[in-house]
């Protein structure tokens, strides 16, 4: 019988668009955090309702399954959310994916962040997409 073990996990370079891209395309699925307010009335296309906002908050995490490009609309990263079939495109999204952005997120302990951690953090990427990305070891 065949038996996999997972041995840890490996973070990811904080806002690294090139060492994501890479771990996705050479690993598998990503998780990564994300400022999620404003998706919840998300039903399909490419989302960018992130882009325009100075302070974002990391406060959710999703799946990171792959890419693309849209004819109409350009790059998108492809997200698989939990919040059922319901949501989105079938439970997934397709997120703007352009030449990252960054914001600050001025309370990174409602998300990633510890406790007694920074005051802030720098988020990068479309809904800070970039800044906190990780994949399972597995053997």
């Amino acid at each position: 019988m065949w038996q996999t073990h997972l041995e840890g996990w490996r973070q990811l370079k904080e806002n690294d668009h090139d060492d994501v891209i890479h771990a996705l395309a050479t690993v598998g699925p990503l998780v990564v955090g994300v400022a999620a307010g404003e998706w919840f009335t998300y039903s399909g296309g490419v989302f960018g309702g992130c882009s325009d906002k100075p302070k974002l908050t990391i406060n959710h995490a999703v799946q990171l399954v792959g890419y693309g490009t849209d004819p109409e609309f350009g790059d998108y990263w492809r997200i698989r959310n939990w919040w059922g079939s319901d949501w989105g495109e079938d439970g997934y999204m397709r997120l703007r994916r352009s030449a990252p952005k960054c914001s600050d997120d001025s309370v990174p302990e409602e998300g990633f962040g510890c406790d007694n951690g920074p005051p802030s953090v720098t988020v990068c990427g479309e809904c800070g997409i970039l800044y906190s990305a990780s994949h399972p070891i597995i053997q």
